[in-house]
């Protein structure tokens, strides 16, 4: 039975939102609509910093995963199976943009979300001390058979040891988290001075609704996503509360924009670099 819950904002705590898109409405809806109650969930605006993010939301248990994504990691590696080169070589690329920052320094890399283990592949190769965190045991079993060291769960109830990490990969994880800047408040803690953080997620030019976020055709975006998807980042927001973490960044490329011309809308992928600062 799955269970949910309202949230005050996971950045800076007010009760205060606006409905930014309703769940019912979107294309993905249809791979839920068994589940009793899901109708309930919404993407809201938080009407005191403008993250958006899902609520109300499910209240995950051990088996909230398996119930409402049954087979995901059996897709997944099937999925990767057939474009293993294309994937690591983007994940090459992320780790040849933090080589650059790193110099020659080496030391712990930290993957949260590790699924599959090819990030920690890369950066094995590159002389990086390497582990992972995951969720999914699927992918950890995946890991371990390969030689990599990976901890069930996530980073916040592991507890690395204050300054242990060189590196801390976050690729394609942060939208997906249930209190991401509790996650950023880890990262900081665990990151040693000068460490890197890698992160590559989605954000948004800050527009106030779902149109002029994701276009006229918004119910059809895949990545609009109430379980996969729990947290859309206006871009100003989150550099800054990178920097209040003493995150400094130091790049930020964008990887992907929708839409052209006069068609283009405000949500994209990007990456950002920032190091600790002191």
């Amino acid at each position: 039975m799955l269970g949910f819950r309202e949230i005050d904002c996971p950045c800076c705590g007010s009760p205060s939102s606006a409905l930014f898109a309703e769940g019912r409405e979107l294309d993905t809806f249809r791979f839920y609509a068994r589940l009793a109650g899901f109708e309930r969930l919404n993407y809201v605006r938080c009407l005191g910093c403008g993250l958006i993010y899902s609520n109300p939301r499910l209240a995950y248990t051990e088996s909230t995963l398996a119930q409402v994504s049954p087979g995901h990691v059996a897709r997944r590696l099937e999925r990767q199976a057939t474009i293993q080169a294309r994937i690591r070589r983007g994940k090459e690329k992320k780790l040849e943009r933090i080589v650059r920052l790193a110099g020659t320094a080496r030391g712990r890399f930290l993957d949260i979300g590790c699924g599959s283990g090819i990030a920690l592949e890369a950066a094995a190769a590159q002389g990086f001390e390497c582990v992972g965190t995951e969720l999914y045991p699927g992918f950890i079993e995946v890991c371990r058979a390969k030689g990599l060291e990976v901890v069930p769960g996530t980073i916040e109830g592991i507890r690395f040891p204050d300054a242990s990490c060189a590196v801390v990969f976050l690729d394609d994880v942060l939208e997906h988290l249930d209190q991401p800047f509790a996650h950023l408040d880890e990262i900081a803690r665990v990151l040693q001075p000068g460490g890197i953080l890698y992160v590559n997620t989605w954000v948004i030019d800050d527009p106030t609704t779902v149109e002029a976020a994701f276009g006229p055709e918004w119910r059809k975006d895949m990545n609009l996503d109430l379980t996969a998807h729990t947290t859309i980042y206006p871009t100003r927001l989150l550099l800054e509360q990178l920097r209040r973490r003493a995150l400094v960044p130091q790049m930020e490329v964008s990887t992907w924009r929708a839409g052209v011309g006069a068609g283009a809308h405000a949500a994209q992928f990007c990456d950002f670099l920032a190091r600790k600062h002191g």
